[in-house]
């Protein structure tokens, strides 16, 4: 027989002393009370960013849905300042520079063209070739779209600074299209745009 399997005998009574349990340290009571608090500040902030940006939200659609689209002057003259490519598609949002003004699309050029020819509205169009670095693809896309506006009777102006830069001359090529080519950029169109 095993006796090792018994249960021990314990003594009937505990001749351990009760310890009386310790109060916390004023830092512990004082963290435990400020861990508690800056909870309560962080969820407050959060609560207040949160309901801010709803009401900011909100207030910013009912305004862009309940303005009206603007009217077009009688007379009108189309102005493009293209600085740098024609882009084909938008470009993805960078967030180095965020705020970086689009340049307009040639597929949305071209249809500006295009209404233009029609809409008795428009008088000419100005191009600002300056910045532009144009690949012929572009360039022979936007030809035929200038000259459809020149043969509704439009004036058509081109300016640039030069129209001989680099290996290629496709300022001059897209430049020949137009009525008038100009490297005075008149103070008349400064303030169209």
């Amino acid at each position: 027989m095993a006796y090792n399997n018994l249960p021990r005998k314990r003594p009937l009574f505990n001749t351990k002393k009760v310890e009386k349990p310790k109060r916390p340290s004023f830092w512990k009571r004082t963290g435990f009370t400020l861990k508690k608090t800056l909870t309560r500040i962080c969820i407050f902030i959060g609560a207040m960013f949160l309901i801010s940006s709803t009401i900011s939200l909100t207030i910013s659609t009912i305004i862009l849905q309940s303005s009206e689209p603007q009217e077009l002057p009688e007379k009108m003259v189309l102005v493009y300042k293209i600085e740098g490519g024609i882009p084909e598609v938008p470009p993805k949002v960078s967030f180095a520079n965020p705020l970086e003004k689009p340049q307009p699309l040639l597929p949305d050029i071209l249809k500006g063209l295009e209404l233009a020819a029609d809409d008795d509205r428009v008088e000419g169009v100005v191009f600002s070739l300056s910045r532009a670095a144009l690949n012929l693809g572009t360039i022979q896309e936007l030809r035929p779209a200038i000259k459809k506006i020149k043969e509704s009777g439009k004036a058509t102006i081109v300016y640039s600074d030069t129209y001989a830069s680099g290996p290629d001359f496709g300022r001059y090529y897209l430049a020949s299209t137009f009525d008038e080519i100009s490297m005075v950029w008149c103070s008349a169109y400064r303030d169209s745009y």
